[in-house]
């Protein structure tokens, strides 16, 4: 199902089109290696959990951030907005 909504929006890619993705590493990663993530804006929660859901699936697409903006919150939240540059 990624694959498809990835082919759908590469037809439908225009400028200043927006889209807010939450969750769903399959999906990110699916957009990820077609190069329709532009923007990463991460919520960091100070609680180890110890394991979890890679952020991109199993994408080994090669990148690097500019951190553009970070916001932190009293209760140890930071919120650092990235651009991403593919390689």
């Amino acid at each position: 199902m990624a694959h498809h909504i990835t082919i759908k929006l590469r037809k439908a890619n225009t400028p200043k089109r927006e889209i807010w993705l939450c969750g769903g590493g399959q999906l990110a990663g699916s957009l990820f290696d077609h190069e329709l993530i532009d923007t990463l804006i991460l919520k960091v929660n100070p609680v180890m959990i110890g394991e979890g859901i890679s952020l991109f699936g199993s994408s080994k697409k090669q990148f690097q951030l500019e951190l553009m903006d970070l916001k932190k919150y009293n209760n140890g939240v930071i919120l650092p907005k990235y651009r991403i540059i593919y390689k």
